[in-house]
């Protein structure tokens, strides 16, 4: 997991620059909509290539099985509810309803954080 620590650094930059670019771009820009795509993107790598990791570890390590537990489950529950806020939110829905789009990327981006500093805690 060596290259983790630098997607971790990549994905908070991409969230610090989100709210910004909101409020510079409009909500429902293209740049904005691209830029949301793109961190998907890159969540979903980073979270497969991950998991195959601890579930590895955890293969060569009994011990370490219920952090290993712990963790897809912590990813799983996010994986689902990003899944419903991008479905939630579409362009129109956004335009319609940009403080509570705001409010939401906000509570979502804080969950991301967590799992962040707990992987980093826990993981490597």
């Amino acid at each position: 997991m060596s290259g983790v620590p630098a997607e971790h650094d990549d994905l908070r930059r991409r969230m610090a620059r989100f709210l910004p670019l909101m409020d510079s771009t409009g909500h429902a820009s293209g740049v904005l909509l691209r830029e949301r795509l793109e961190f998907s993107r890159l969540f979903q790598t980073h979270s497969q290539e991950e998991q195959r990791a601890v579930a590895a570890r955890a293969a060569a390590e009994p011990g370490f099985a219920p952090t290993a537990a712990a963790h897809r489950d912590q990813l799983d529950r996010l994986r689902t509810d990003y899944s419903a806020h991008i479905a939630h939110w579409p362009p129109a829905a956004i335009r319609d309803d940009a403080a509570g789009y705001r409010a939401a990327v906000v509570s979502l981006q804080r969950r991301f954080h967590e799992l962040l500093a707990w992987e980093e805690r826990h993981l490597l």
